[in-house]
């Protein structure tokens, strides 16, 4: 879904991921949810072309996962708030401001956390860190 949405807006997706991930104790649907949410958010801030780039890799016991765009941005006052329940700076009935609370939720209650940098003009990044327990 994602693969296609991108092709339609021209936007290019880069990655940078390991070949192979460590074992760990996770629940794969709501991680997966997680980047789903992330992914769909860099893509609907990316208005005509631009690019989305995907990292992952491991630092002490923790799995990091890096999402960046060279979309919109956020202002410096949404994001404080874009991880509050219900905020949206979407325009109405696009958006239930809910995909990021939710991946927040998700995030820490695998041990992790979940940040977020942006310049207005010149995109955002997302960094999710989970520290679940590397098998």
């Amino acid at each position: 879904m994602l693969s296609s949405l991108s092709r339609i807006k021209n936007i290019t997706v880069r990655k940078s991921l390991l070949n192979e991930i460590p074992d760990i104790s996770i629940d794969r649907g709501q991680i997966e949810e997680t980047i789903c949410n992330m992914l769909t958010n860099s893509i609907q801030a990316i208005k005509k072309t631009g690019e989305i780039f995907i990292k992952s890799g491991t630092s002490d016991n923790n799995i990091i996962i890096e999402i960046s765009d060279s979309g919109e941005g956020i202002s410096k006052a949404n994001l404080e708030k874009i991880f509050t329940p219900f905020f949206s700076s979407k325009e109405y009935g696009k958006g239930t401001g809910l995909g990021l609370s939710i991946a927040r939720r998700i995030i820490t209650e695998h041990g992790g956390n979940i940040s977020a940098s942006s310049k207005p003009g010149k995109g955002a990044k997302f960094l999710h860190n989970t520290s679940a327990e590397l098998g």
